[in-house]
């Protein structure tokens, strides 16, 4: 992805062969989301924490084992 245009160009399903991409159901837009706490982890008190989405139905552990993180440039 390099932008908002790929993003709303995502398939996200296909209905009596019509496709429908994220870009047909909202407005794809670059933010950020407020604050609501503070996350902290191993006595470091502003950690960075993530999101992993899943599909339905997908089990956790099986997704969580299966997480790698992308090498830093």
């Amino acid at each position: 992805m390099r932008d908002t245009s790929d993003i709303a160009n995502i398939l996200v399903g296909t209905q009596n062969g019509v496709p429908t991409r994220i870009g047909d159901i909202g407005q794809v837009e670059i933010g950020n989301a407020p604050r609501l706490g503070e996350f902290g982890f191993n006595k470091t008190d502003d950690a960075v924490e993530g999101v992993i989405m899943m599909r339905r139905g997908e089990q956790t552990q099986n997704v969580l084992k299966a997480w790698k993180p992308r090498p830093r440039n």
